[in-house]
């Protein structure tokens, strides 16, 4: 009988090795190869943020300051937005970047509205992304998308964590996965925690959430009802957001776009 050979230890490559341990799809935000959750109330404008993170990402545009070092190819599964809501969404985001080139974005970002939901949402998700081969997807949102019956329900949660990260590793190499999901605000003092079972916080790599912010935005977004709001950092591990990101929403001349600029001091960056 052949003995087996033992496990080569990675270590000592791990320990001596030259490269970074990290590769930024978006650098401070998005590691490669993380779960990170982006929390956040109703209406405070997750999902638009991550349809203009991911089609500035699939177009290596500087967004909110921070530079991807390369196009990157996003897939949006979208199980919360009508079809309406989702293609203005696309739009401002494409008018608000500067109308980057159609043959990238085309090539580069693929949304998937409403095709998970059932009790195979996994197996649904693994056909598109073994196909599609992304650097980065995007969950809008864990309930509806990963058929979450009980919020709550730790022992659920964690089934679904363990399927993400299951479908994180079909591409090569490994994915990104951004999951938003629902917040809820502690009265008490006015924090934040993301909604349902705790086994989220504990298990993901990064969240943050999404709030609003003190201060008023521009006098053309404020009359359009926007809201400036904070990006800010929940839980980190080696990699992720520390830094929470102020963010204003401008409309373009034509309201045709709608960029989000990061505010630092008096500055805005695109």
């Amino acid at each position: 009988m052949p003995t087996k050979k033992p496990h080569q230890n990675p270590l000592l490559l791990e320990l001596t090795g030259k490269e970074s341990p990290v590769e930024w799809i978006l650098p401070e935000f998005l590691p490669r190869g993380a779960l990170l959750a982006l929390a956040g109330v109703p209406g405070a404008g997750k999902s638009y943020l991550c349809y203009y993170l991911s089609m500035a990402v699939a177009c290596g545009l500087s967004v909110l300051g921070l530079q991807p070092p390369r196009p990157f190819r996003v897939v949006y599964f979208d199980e919360e937005n009508s079809r309406p809501d989702r293609i203005q969404y696309e739009r401002w985001a494409w008018h608000g970047l500067g109308k980057p080139a159609l043959d990238r974005l085309i090539e580069n970002f693929w949304p998937v509205p409403f095709a998970l939901g059932s009790s195979e949402w996994a197996e649904e998700a693994a056909a598109i992304l073994d196909e599609l081969q992304p650097d980065l997807f995007v969950v809008d949102t864990a309930t509806p998308a990963c058929d979450i019956r009980n919020e709550n329900d730790n022992g659920e949660a964690a089934q679904v964590i363990a399927q993400l990260r299951h479908l994180m590793r079909l591409s090569t190499p490994e994915a990104s996965a951004l999951v938003l999901k629902h917040a809820k605000l502690i009265h008490e003092d006015g924090s934040y925690t993301l909604r349902g079972a705790k086994t989220w916080m504990g298990q993901v790599d990064s969240f943050s959430f999404l709030v609003r912010a003190v201060g008023r935005p521009t006098t053309d977004a404020r009359k359009r009802g926007l809201s400036r709001t904070r990006l800010v950092p929940g839980k980190v591990r080696a990699f992720g957001l520390r830094t929470p990101l102020l963010i204003e929403p401008r409309f373009t001349a034509d309201f045709s776009g709608l960029s989000l600029t990061r505010l630092i001091g008096a500055k805005h960056e695109a």
